[in-house]
């Protein structure tokens, strides 16, 4: 068995360390550019055995595992070229990317089984900062799949001694959780970055769960599974992490950091962005957003009412009735 990461990113080059004594496993980087970087980070952190190569620089056997770690918003792409590439062969995908593609609130698993019908397809999520996992520190993610026989076979795969593995068939409702959680982390940030105090996060998190589950409901997720690790764990291990790129994200716009800028410094894809945006318009539905969009409109315009007005938001949240 051979595995393949498909993103040298910092999850990519991360989920490589954890699973490199699972099998033949090699990072596939979007050009030499980035090979370089990733065998540059990887020697510096004494984890260069992990080979690395330019994407698609030799064929896929159907018994390979293709983990692809790309940003949501590349997924659709990503998928099209490995179609070409893998010219109907049939074999097993991981999403390891957690996000939403507009129009219709696709997620990543929907887009590849869109893109590469003939393939299984699973996603791994849940409260994984890529620089724990990398540094080997113990971890616990969701793996999901709607196919038993996929789930089980990749299970014993991917055993290893730092990163284990619930196991879910809720692929979609797991994917929605790891969206969704994002706001609320770049709120956390938020509040951070005005030196808000653990009392307000407290409440922040509270609130904003309620808003979660609220919007999980219409969205088709169980209760159940925004209470599990895909949505209450990494909601909070993302809300209290400064490692988190959310976190990071909105802990500078509380210092009145435009977004560009604030994107800018962080220095990779804040999720959450998009996905604030998008389901703020849920409120058109008569869904309850309201924390969700005082996020959304800080992220548009980090200005002193706007932040104020995200703050006025949740000290006077309603709660749970």
């Amino acid at each position: 068995m051979r595995l393949v990461v498909l993103g040298s990113g910092d999850w990519g080059l991360a989920i490589a360390g954890a699973l490199k004594n699972c099998g033949e496993l090699r990072v596939w980087a979007k050009d030499k550019k980035e090979m370089r970087l990733a065998k540059k980070i990887l020697t510096a952190k004494t984890t260069d055995d992990v080979p690395i190569e330019v994407k698609y620089s030799q064929p896929l056997l159907e018994t390979d595992i293709l983990m692809i770690a790309v940003p949501s918003s590349a997924m659709r792409q990503v998928g099209r070229e490995a179609a070409d590439f893998l010219r109907k062969k049939s074999l097993t995908i991981v999403s390891l990317s957690k996000g939403l593609q507009q129009p219709g609130f696709k997620t990543m698993s929907q887009i590849l089984t869109e893109e590469l019908p003939q393939c299984k397809i699973a996603v791994i999520s849940g409260p994984t900062i890529a620089k724990e996992v990398g540094e080997g520190k113990p971890a616990k993610a969701i793996l999901a799949s709607s196919d038993v026989d996929c789930l089980m076979g990749l299970k014993e795969a991917l055993a290893n001694p730092f990163l284990k593995f619930e196991l879910s068939l809720k692929v979609v409702e797991v994917e929605f959780c790891a969206a969704l959680k994002s706001v609320i982390a770049i709120g956390a940030g938020i509040a951070d970055g005005l030196s808000l105090g653990r009392n307000f996060i407290g409440l922040l998190l509270t609130y904003g769960l309620h808003e979660f589950i609220t919007i999980g409901r219409f969205l088709g997720i169980s209760t159940q599974q925004v209470l599990g690790i895909a949505g209450l764990g990494d909601l909070i291990t993302t809300s209290w992490s400064t490692d988190s790129r959310n976190h990071q994200f909105g802990y500078l716009l509380a210092k009145k950091v435009s977004s560009k800028q604030a994107l800018k410094q962080v220095g990779m894809v804040v999720e959450g962005i998009r996905i604030a945006k998008d389901v703020s318009r849920l409120a058109s539905l008569n869904v309850p957003v309201d924390i969700f969009r005082a996020i959304a409109d800080v992220i548009d315009n980090p200005t002193e009412q706007n932040l104020g007005q995200f703050v006025n938001v949740v000290i006077e949240h309603r709660g749970v009735s």
